[in-house]
């Protein structure tokens, strides 16, 4: 745990992360006329990873993204596929959700609260 918090408050973070991704690339895709300039979703990345804790194996996922559109060059990307990436980690995030939501409860219990 280099980075200080516990691995639910990492969770939590990551889980935020998520959907700040998720409501940016949404912006974007409402903003377009069928595709986004790469440059624009390579921003969103990056900006949200620089909120992540240094082990956090989603800041990997999204560093790993972020190389390959930076090695993709400035091209644009289809609206299609970013709506496709949009629901794949919605479905990520809700089901972490339910999982923080439980430990959550867990917690509250454990600690009278």
């Amino acid at each position: 745990m280099s980075s200080g918090i516990t691995p639910h408050e990492r969770r939590v973070r990551e889980n935020k992360a998520r959907r700040q991704v998720i409501a940016d690339l949404e912006a974007l895709i409402r903003s377009s006329t069928g595709t986004v300039p790469a440059a624009r979703v390579l921003a969103v990345f990056e900006q949200v990873a620089s909120s992540l804790p240094a082990d956090s194996k989603l800041l990997a996922t999204f560093n790993g993204l972020a190389t390959r559109l930076r090695r993709e060059g400035s091209g644009r990307i289809a609206e299609s596929g970013l709506r496709q990436v949009v629901a794949r980690m919605r479905r990520d995030a809700d089901d972490l959700a339910r999982q923080l939501e439980a430990r959550d409860a867990q917690l509250r219990a454990k600690h009278g609260g």
